[in-house]
């Protein structure tokens, strides 16, 4: 288990160093993680990014404005990523990532992201990255809210879970209907909440 945020990132980039740059066939089955994934991991962990700029410089991006809409950030041209700022947290500080993956392509067809920090038993701060939910990766800021103050039991995870879709326009395709993703966002949301509610402690 990642004793820290940087831990947890390095596992991960490591148990999928071969499929972040690209597609890895295994069989009849191709298999994927890709850079955005990770910054969507990111968007769960993070309160701002910094990029650098070839003619304006450095400038400070929230992480609730980086990304735009699908496939498309905040950066413009000529400027990269070069910071991803994790603010610290209170007592016990626990992540988890979990998705479903498409079947063809090996990307998300909902992701989820988990950051929370435990003091006292119950939850001191809660970051909630979805992705694959919404035409573009996102904040649950009501789940956030639900859990924020409260004890981490399996009532407080499963109601939650419940609003990990509220506010956003769900997509529909052929894979998965609106309906279905908003369900997969909720039981997908449930099973992060409960590994990192689970490493908390």
């Amino acid at each position: 288990m990642a004793e820290s945020i940087a831990e947890f990132f390095l596992e991960h980039f490591q148990a999928h160093r071969q499929e972040c740059a690209y597609r890895q066939r295994r069989g009849y089955r191709t298999e994927s993680f890709t850079y955005g994934e990770v910054l969507e991991m990111a968007l769960g962990f993070a309160r701002e990014l910094e990029s650098r700029g070839i003619a304006k410089g450095d400038r400070v991006i929230k992480a609730t404005d980086f990304f735009v809409e699908m496939l498309t950030t905040a950066l413009q041209p000529g400027e990269v990523l070069r910071e991803i700022r994790i603010p610290g947290g209170k007592g016990k500080i626990a992540q988890a990532y979990v998705k479903v993956r498409h079947p063809a392509s090996g990307f998300a067809v909902v992701g989820v992201a988990v950051n929370l920090s435990v003091d006292g038993g119950k939850c001191q701060s809660a970051g909630i990255g979805i992705t694959g939910v919404s035409p573009k990766a996102y904040r649950a800021a009501s789940v956030e809210s639900a859990l924020k103050g409260n004890a981490l039991d399996a009532k407080t995870l499963g109601a939650a879970a419940a609003h990990a879709a509220d506010g956003v326009d769900v997509n529909s395709d052929l894979y998965a209907s609106a309906e279905y993703r908003k369900q997969l966002a909720t039981v997908y949301t449930r099973r992060a909440l409960e590994i990192a509610a689970a490493r908390a402690k």
